[in-house]
């Protein structure tokens, strides 16, 4: 399908190496209250948009007023902390759990005590949607974003339920588990290969090995993941493009995801596709649904994002003059997270509001 031709991909040796050793540590996540509510209704407004509804509390007892003290939301300067409460009003405190936003053009964090460990959570770009929480989520708090669940035997999980839908928040990694340069193996098509030499320069501290190859489908991004023996920080997947089969392309996500050099990742990224192809909304579901299953997993949704005009006639490459547009948004997100590992950027005011709400 894509007959566009760019500079050969961008590969870089020397790549950091580390043993594919997963240290898992059960972490008890503090629950405040047991079990879990899911969407089992929907309001239809007039111009026939249909919203869920959240169902009852869990425990089936009424929301009551929250207590004095737990205010919900403290505004100081840009900086905005929502402080959870339980179903019995009593409020969560922020050392517990505490939802902020350090500034309103940065993506929402929420912080939370896993077992003495403080555990922190991306939100908004870097939640993916869910088809439902788990039956055996436990509630962590309410609050105007929504009610937030956690599962006690995995603390790297984090659900939203709100009137928009139910959503899972991105566990990010602690500063210790992360190398620096943080290594990224990127793996993509023409989209990738046009857009190869910017990336590098967006991301001049990242160490990365990019593998596109134009025309690639997903079927051809299984033997790249499945016969590398590095372990990079990161994964990033661009394929999709070129796929015209919803069914056979989840079996190829599948596989790729499975692969090991993806599972040691603290972060996989998969890119959506943009494409006038019938079949690109059906491809794009399928990628928020297999990201949706994996915790260490967000989707980078180009499809939303990239604006007609950056884009040539085909509507799928990027305008002569118009490759950074990739290369930004892609960087601007894996920057994004590398900040927030290290406690800055949209994590910068998570201690502050901390001692400041608690």
């Amino acid at each position: 399908m894509l007959a566009h031709s760019f500079s050969p991909a961008l590969r870089r040796s020397g790549r950091r190496l580390r043993p594919i050793l997963v240290l898992v540590t059960a972490l008890a996540l503090a629950a405040t209250a047991a079990g879990c509510d899911l969407y089992t209704a929907s309001a239809e407004s007039a111009d026939g948009t249909v919203t869920p509804q959240l169902t009852p509390a869990p425990s089936g007892t009424a929301e009551v007023s929250p207590q004095p003290g737990c205010e919900g939301v403290t505004t100081t300067g840009v900086v905005t902390a929502e402080t959870l409460r339980r179903i019995d009003g009593v409020c969560v405190p922020a050392a517990t759990a505490v939802v902020l936003r350090c500034d309103p053009s940065l993506d929402p964090v929420a912080v939370l005590d896993a077992g003495g460990e403080s555990r922190t959570f991306l939100g908004g770009s870097f939640a993916v949607p869910v088809a439902e929480i788990p039956a055996v989520a436990r509630a962590v708090g309410f609050g105007p974003s929504g009610r937030f669940y956690g599962m006690a035997d995995d603390p790297s999980l984090l659900y939203l339920e709100s009137g928009a839908g139910a959503q899972r928040w991105l566990a990010v990694s602690a500063p210790r588990d992360v190398a620096d340069p943080v290594g990224a193996l990127i793996v993509g098509d023409s989209i990738l290969d046009g857009a190869s030499p910017t990336l590098s320069e967006v991301l001049p501290a990242w160490e990365l090995t990019v593998d596109a190859v134009v025309g690639r489908s997903s079927s051809g991004g299984i033997s790249v993941v499945e016969s590398s023996f590095a372990t990079p920080d990161v994964v990033v997947i661009e394929l999709g493009t070129n796929d015209h089969d919803p069914g056979a392309f989840r079996a190829n996500a599948d596989r790729i995801l499975a692969a090991p050099v993806v599972s040691v990742a603290d972060l996989v990224v998969w890119v959506t596709a943009r494409n006038p192809d019938d079949a690109n909304p059906a491809i794009n579901r399928q990628i928020v649904e297999v990201m949706a299953a994996l915790p260490r997993g967000v989707v980078a949704d180009w499809d939303r994002f990239v604006p007609a005009e950056a884009l040539n006639g085909d509507g799928v490459h990027p305008a002569a003059g118009q490759e950074h547009v990739f290369a930004d948004f892609v960087g601007g997100m894996l920057e994004t997270w590398r900040a927030a590992v290290h406690h800055r950027g949209p994590a910068r005011c998570a201690a502050a509001v901390i001692d400041q709400v608690g």
